[in-house]
This record gives structure tokens, sequence and C-alpha cells, in this order.
């Protein structure tokens, strides 16, 4: 919202919030009304965002139990609880998948300003879900996937969604194994999905505070991210791995869907400048790497 309300209207937006924790879903619509945005670009869905497996069904609709730490409402988690088993609340909210959502996204248009009706673009699909992002992601399989190229002889013509990009950026390391298993997971998922996929190991400590932009990520080739992770694991101290974690962002191919996703492609892609990068990872576990 701050970098689209910079664009004034040369941005045209339309945000979906899915917020589960109504405290936090009621400061964001708040939010949104103070600062003058207007009716129907920003949406709250008070919901958690699941797998189908993940769903609770009873008389009304799906829910999903969270784990939530006592002043740690944003840290809500539906995989464990952040502040040890027995110092969490338990609470039951909505529970959706990413398929069910209804997005309703602009339609899409070439650069010329003709209609691509066959598409309704959502251009960045950002999740931060305390370690819940592999299993949103497996709950949105299907608006995930690149849609197919109209038929011209008489199919469907109905829009079908295209998610432009996804961005993960903060995937965790503190769990150590099961962590790593789902980045891996993570990064299938999205390729399976015709994804460009880039990996990033991300410091959330002391170093990072020090960093010229207050961010320190290094590199990670998609192909040697399980030799990487596994010779960190083998070297990081239990407890210094909560200071560790991942990024993942995911594009389409430039020049996809007739353009749809040109908002998203160089130039226009956002990029990690230079001095963001260096040694996240210890040195004998994946060497620091600077961007080409």
């Amino acid at each position: 919202l701050w970098a689209a309300a910079m664009l004034g209207d040369l941005a045209d937006l339309r945000v979906i919030g899915v917020e589960p924790m109504p405290a936090a879903a009621g400061a964001l619509r708040q939010s949104a009304k103070a600062n003058g945005w207007p009716r129907g670009t920003v949406e709250v869905v008070e919901a958690a965002l699941v797998n189908r497996s993940m769903r609770v069904a009873g008389r009304g609709n799906p829910t999903v139990t969270l784990s939530v730490a006592p002043g740690r409402s944003a840290e809500a988690s539906a995989i464990h609880c952040v502040a040890g088993d027995r110092a969490c609340s338990i609470v039951h909210v909505p529970a959706l998948t990413l398929d069910e959502l209804p997005l309703a996204p602009h339609p899409a248009k070439a650069a010329d300003g003709r209609g691509l009706g066959r598409f309704e673009v959502i251009h960045c699909l950002k999740l931060n879900v305390m370690g819940f992002e592999l299993d949103v992601l497996q709950g949105g399989a299907d608006k995930l996937l690149l849609p197919p190229e109209p038929d011209h002889r008489g199919g469907s013509t109905s829009p079908r969604p295209l998610v432009c990009s996804v961005i993960l950026d903060e995937l965790k390391l503190d769990r150590g194994p099961e962590d790593v298993r789902r980045l891996g997971a993570i990064i299938r998922l999205l390729q399976s999905r015709g994804f460009l996929v880039e990996a990033f190991a991300r410091d959330h400590g002391e170093a990072a505070r020090r960093a010229p932009h207050r961010l320190l990520l290094e590199r990670i080739q998609v192909g040697e991210l399980g030799q990487v992770a596994s010779r960190a694991l083998r070297l990081l101290p239990v407890a210094a791995r909560a200071s560790k974690g991942f990024v993942v962002a995911a594009w389409r191919q430039t020049g996809v869907a007739g353009g749809a996703c040109r908002a998203t492609e160089p130039p226009f892609r956002p990029a990690f400048a230079p001095e963001d990068f260096g040694q996240v990872l210890p040195r004998a576990a994946a060497a620091a790497a600077l961007p080409s």
C-alpha cells in the first residue's frame, strides 16, 4: 500500500489481504480507510489459507486450528507454537484454499491497451504465513498453473487466473531438516507450475542490522539447494538457526501470455542491490555470491 501510494494515479491497484486473526484484519481495514483508499481497492478476507487436508469440516464453514502465543498474534501458526507447546492458546478460524479464494483480479491488457480477456492477472502473490507457505501453495495448485492459450475452435472463453510472480520472504530454518524439506518442496511445486525460481539464504540477525539496507542475502543455486542446506545444518548451532532463513522469488518467463505479466518483467522486476549480498551461511557450507 505504501509503495502504491507513492505512484498515485499511476497505480491501478487492487489488494486482497488474507488475515486469520480478527484484530490484525481489523487493523488493516482501518489503515486502508484512514489512508483514503477508495472502497473496493483494498479487501480483507478474514480467514487462514490452507491446503484441503488441513481443514476441519463442521456444521458451518471449514476451519483450521492456530496456535497463538501471548502478545504475538502476528505469529499465529497452524504448524507449531512459536513460544513452545505449552505457552500457546488455541483458536479456530475460517479456512480457505487459495483456489477457493475469490480473487476477482483486474483483466489483463496488452502493451497497446488491448484487452487480453482470457486472463485475469494477479501480478504478485506474496505469502508470509509462519512456516505454512508450502501448504498454502498446495491449496492453490490450479491458480498457480500457467493457463493454456485459448482454443480458437470454440472452447471456453472464461478468463483464467494468471499468477505472474510469487514472493516468499520469510521462510524459516529454525526447525532444521523439516524446514529444508519444505523449501525443496516449494521450489519443485513452483517449477512444476512453469515458474522460474530464485532462492536466497537470508540473515535476520545482527549482520543484517548492520547492512546498508538492513538486509543480508546469499544467492543459492536451486540445483545445489539440498547440498548447501545439509551442510549448513551440520555447521550451524541449533540456536543460530532462528536468525537464518530463506527467500524464494518465482517469475513467469518474459513475454508469457501475450505480455500479460509485463509489469513483473525486466526492467520492472524488483531486484536486490549488490550491497545486499554477502555471507549468510557458514563459509564451508556455501560460498557467498554476488549477482552477475
